[in-house]
């Protein structure tokens, strides 16, 4: 049976806030506050806790409708977090562009001891359904598409709440359409697998209502799942709706706003990018796929960026040597062709080449500006190397900003190096890629 319920939202004034999420050294200026997208992101990472309070900036009320940043605020956490957020209150200095914002998660329907029993059965979950590695992408969506179909049933037993909260479909196994999808989310969160959740409206029975459901990145594309219309009365799963195209649940599931646009802001995805890259050997996914919102390491980094300097092909073991103990074999051909030409000395005592540190934006812009040409020390700073990066026009701004906020993703690794192909050579008339051509 198809089922549509209205999505719940609170919206209401708060006292003063109790607790505050500064940003951290400000000097002041309204262009170095965050914007609502940077806020979306760090609300979505806090725990739950007392009123929460953010300055960022906007613009003046008069040019636009009064409640637009209320809803694009409610739109982006909704979309980016398994939690949701209910009371918003604005504080506006006329003329300034700034604004104080407060809100408090779930605190009408779900407490954090709620939410925090939820996420307990959604780690014992993901614990039984996906074993540390073997399993693809899709896969794994699907043993979690089939779990919670058989854990929860449609319906709601507190009208105050109506079955809305990741905890109604998990805890108390009873949750209307907008439960469900947050109770996906968070499985697919416990998983470290990407996942929006997604409102507008369905039709079913000759009846058109407000729903909710899912969006996920495979293989290169966005494709949605929707638990609750798969979930079958007699508790086995159904895939009617399960990783099916824009286009196929469109027939009869209408998008509220631009989610693959509001997608961009949680999940780094730029799958044209990476075919791009991967078609001329310069980027390969991983047995799970692109994996473009997943932190890159060190070692892979260093896969990259021997092939943006053009010399991947060059490799021999004999003229190679590996002084590092900690490069996973699949690395040894790159980490060795860096260590051989300079590019690396290693960490600490020289032994090691710091394989699985997190790679950040000023490591990867190091190496992609000496791919440029550019020599460290003298043109730029490899602690800084991302500001030059934005001085070239290879990064924004705001993009870089963004990168600090949430951290370095693979498919940070995809936008810089496609753009960096198309940069040209320091001191010259070519780009990159048309040197790597020649």
């Amino acid at each position: 049976m198809r089922r549509v319920f209205s999505v719940f939202l609170v919206i209401a004034l708060l006292v003063p806030s109790a607790s505050v999420l500064a940003a951290p050294d400000r000097a002041g200026r309204v262009e170095d506050l965050p914007t609502l997208e940077e806020v979306a992101l760090r609300v979505v990472e806090l725990e739950y806790s007392d009123i929460h309070t953010l300055t960022y900036r906007g613009k003046d009320p008069s040019e636009r409708a009064a409640s637009s940043d209320e809803s694009l605020l409610m739109t982006y956490i909704g979309a980016g977090s398994s939690k949701n957020i209910t009371y918003i209150e604005y504080e506006y200095i006329p003329g300034s562009g700034v604004y104080t914002l407060s809100w408090e998660f779930e605190g009408d329907g779900q407490s954090g001891d709620m939410y925090a029993a939820a996420a307990d059965i959604a780690r014992e979950a993901v614990a039984a359904l996906i074993p540390p590695e073997g399993m693809g992408l899709r896969d794994k969506y699907k043993v979690l598409h089939d779990w919670l179909a058989g854990q929860c049933a449609y319906g709601y037993a507190d009208e105050d709440v109506y079955g809305q909260f990741a905890w109604n479909a998990l805890v108390e196994g009873l949750a209307v359409c907008n439960g469900y999808a947050k109770a996906y989310m968070l499985l697919c969160e416990t998983a470290g697998l990407p996942c929006i959740f997604v409102s507008g409206e369905a039709r079913s029975g000759g009846r058109t209502e407000a729903h909710a459901w899912n969006m996920v990145p495979v293989d290169g594309h966005w494709l949605y799942i929707d638990v609750t219309w798969d979930d079958r009365d007699s508790g086995a799963a159904d895939y009617d709706y399960f990783l099916v195209t824009h286009q196929e649940i469109s027939k009869d599931h209408k998008f509220a706003l631009d989610y693959l646009k509001i997608a961009t802001v949680f999940c780094p995805e730029r799958f044209d990018m990476a075919d791009y890259l991967a078609a001329r050997g310069m980027f390969a996914g991983t047995g799970a796929g692109y994996e473009l919102a997943r932190e890159p390491s060190r070692a892979e980094g260093s896969t990259v960026f021997i092939r943006l300097v053009g010399i991947a092909d060059t490799y021999d073991p004999a003229t190679c040597p590996m002084p590092f103990s900690d490069v996973p074999s699949w690395a040894i051909p790159f980490v060795a062709l860096m260590f051989k030409h300079g590019y690396t000395a290693g960490t600490g005592d020289g032994s090691t080449f710091g394989s699985e540190t997190p790679l950040t934006l000023d490591m990867y812009a190091t190496f992609l500006l000496i791919a440029l040409g550019y020599d460290s020390g003298t043109d730029f700073r490899w602690d800084s190397a991302g500001n030059t990066l934005v001085s070239l026009g290879i990064l924004d701004g705001d993009e870089a900003e963004a990168i600090l906020i949430r951290g370095f993703k693979r498919g940070d690794i995809v936008l810089l190096s496609y753009r960096g192909l198309m940069q040209m050579m320091k001191d010259s008339a070519v780009t990159l890629e048309e040197f790597l051509a020649a």
